[in-house]
């Protein structure tokens, strides 16, 4: 999961800020990130779409992620909502269906503030999955050595 979050979420993490700080290239192809730029033309999606898909693709993969978690402390007896990874794994995922909802107000009269808003917010919920990333439980010790 960290490297869903490095990855796909970084790199559209960078992709949104990109847009922000320069709208006019959001119909531009999407840059390639440096380990790939030479040995590709590039990805073929706009900077926008490229940041749609990425994040909408991260969220999904969490999702699944979060039910093998889930499944895991069933299965071992623990109780699931005393976890702080638990706690902040469900805050992430109510932010990011918050973001998700702002991209709605895009269009309104309050285009400029949604936009604002949802750059911000979604520095904010990446941070919560930083967090999130780092307060993964420790394993559990065999309870006899294997031999």
């Amino acid at each position: 999961m960290g490297i869903v979050l490095f990855a796909m979420g970084g790199y559209g993490a960078y992709l949104g800020w990109s847009i922000r700080s320069s709208p006019g290239d959001k119909l531009k192809t999407a840059p390639l990130p440096a380990p790939l730029a030479g040995s590709m033309a590039d990805l073929g999606k706009s900077t926008a779409e490229m940041h749609a898909t990425l994040m909408t693709a991260m969220g999904f993969i969490f999702f699944l992620g979060a039910n093998g978690g889930l499944v895991l402390s069933l299965v071992q007896d623990k109780p699931i909502t005393e976890s702080v990874h638990f706690t902040t794994a469900m805050i992430g995922f109510a932010m990011l269906a918050m973001q998700g909802s702002l991209t709605k107000l895009f269009k309104g009269q309050n285009a400029q503030a949604a936009r604002t808003a949802h750059a911000l917010f979604g520095t904010a919920t990446m941070l919560v999955f930083l967090f999130h990333a780092y307060q993964v439980p420790p394993p559990t010790p065999l309870s006899s050595p294997c031999v």
